[in-house]
């Protein structure tokens, strides 16, 4: 029989699920967050020509109705679609249900389950998840676990600063012995799928209107953010010492001259070539380091969580700025948050994990991992001894249904 860990591991996003078992490196499954609308999850024709099917597919205006979750948190009126995707995970992605089953052969007395939780989640929606998981699934325990202290352990620490930033949202989240720090947790709806508007927009006024889905591609396999424009210097000029294109309307910082990005081809899952510009893989990531009317630009983001914690504990945030997330994975976005917090929190020692790392060792393998960070810390924290102690097992939960409030992390 299989040997799995005790425990199932789930980190469900706007735009996909990590899904797998306690003590394993990697998730066995992540697969996009949607549903059709006749309920099985829509991904005919996604991996059409005989392409692999997609990890991810971002949340638009098209396609809104299929995304259980959105921003990171399940809409009021989505709770049915995200039990059928939880079904899906159990059923479809791990073969393995948790409930305990004394079916010959496959008998296990059921496995726990631990889902990551967006920093914010709302108590309403913490009860509908304990329900479904308790009532529907018959979990023998659960755990609720914040995404960002889960993603603190992953790069191996119990204090820090998290900046998580997936397709739908990010947030910036302090933790300090291993718990968030509510008062300070700060969210803003800039993220990856914003990234691919822009760079959907700017394709569109070439005449190339692409799927939503294939711009996600395109932007993972070809943007870039752009390094931070030392004050003082002009714009790099264009070609024939015109000027340099305007920035994107939501860009604020000019990029660095001589930061100018090849023109690129793409190849479409047709087969047809694309050309990309330069500047629009160098513009599309800005909109994550301009900001916009009503939502924070992602350094700004970071530097007010720390802000609005006790001074004795900065200077250990700012010791430990830890990128988890997809779209911290665009090439140079470490870089160039590292550059942007410099400038707003000029005092005192600061590191952006993962950087450029003088002796090689600490953050070996947190790197290529960190857009799964918090399905590993999730994978990590469920194997140890304490995670006994700390899941709510079902009995509990019946008899007060409030300790999910009590008991979450």
């Amino acid at each position: 029989t299989m040997e799995v860990g005790d425990c199932i591991v789930i980190d469900a996003g706007s735009a996909s699920v990590k899904a797998g078992y306690s003590g394993e490196d990697t998730p066995r499954s992540v697969f996009p967050s949607i549903l059709d609308e006749g309920g099985a999850e829509a991904l005919s024709g996604l991996a059409r020509s005989g392409g692999r099917r997609p990890e991810s597919v971002e949340c638009h205006f098209e396609n809104a109705a299929q995304h259980p979750i959105q921003h990171g948190l399940v809409a009021e009126g989505n709770w049915e679609k995200m039990e059928r995707l939880w079904d899906v995970t159990f059923g479809r992605e791990l073969h393995q249900y948790p409930e305990g089953s004394s079916a010959s052969g496959g008998a296990h007395g059921g496995l726990s389950v631990l889902l990551a939780e967006a920093p914010g989640t709302p108590a309403a929606a913490r009860e509908r998840a304990a329900q479904i998981m308790f009532e529907t699934f018959k979990v023998p325990a659960l755990c609720f676990f914040n995404s960002a202290s889960l993603s603190l352990f992953a790069s191996g620490r119990t204090r820090g600063v998290v900046l998580e930033s997936g397709a739908g949202v990010s947030h910036a989240v302090p933790v300090f012995e291993g718990f968030a720090l509510a008062h300070a947790v700060l969210r803003s709806e800039l993220a990856g799928q914003d990234v691919t508007s822009a760079l959907a927009a700017n394709l569109r006024r070439t005449g190339s209107t692409l799927g939503f889905n294939v711009v996600r591609d395109m932007k993972e396999k070809l943007c870039r953010a752009q390094p931070l424009a030392q004050p003082g210097t002009p714009a790099a000029p264009g070609p024939d010492g015109a000027a340099a294109p305007p920035p994107p309307a939501d860009g604020k910082a000019a990029p660095s001259p001589g930061g100018a990005f090849a023109d690129v081809e793409y190849e479409l899952p047709d087969g047809t070539m694309v050309k990309v510009a330069g500047a629009w893989r160098g513009a599309a990531p800005q909109v994550l380091f301009g900001g916009r009317a009503d939502q924070l630009a992602l350094p700004q983001l970071v530097a007010q969580s720390i802000g609005m914690c006790d001074r004795d504990f900065q200077p250990d945030l700012r010791g430990a700025v830890v990128l988890a997330g997809g779209t911290t994975m665009l090439p140079g976005f470490c870089d160039r948050m590292k550059a942007e917090l410099s400038a707003i929190l000029p005092e005192g020692h600061l590191r952006v994990v993962p950087g450029p790392n003088p002796t090689g060792t600490a953050e070996r393998g947190y790197n290529s991992q960190r857009k799964f960070a918090a399905w590993i810390g999730g994978s990590m924290f469920a194997s140890l001894e304490t995670f006994k102690q700390v899941r709510i097992m079902k009995q509990e939960w019946e008899d007060d249904e409030s300790i999910i409030h009590r008991k979450s992390f």
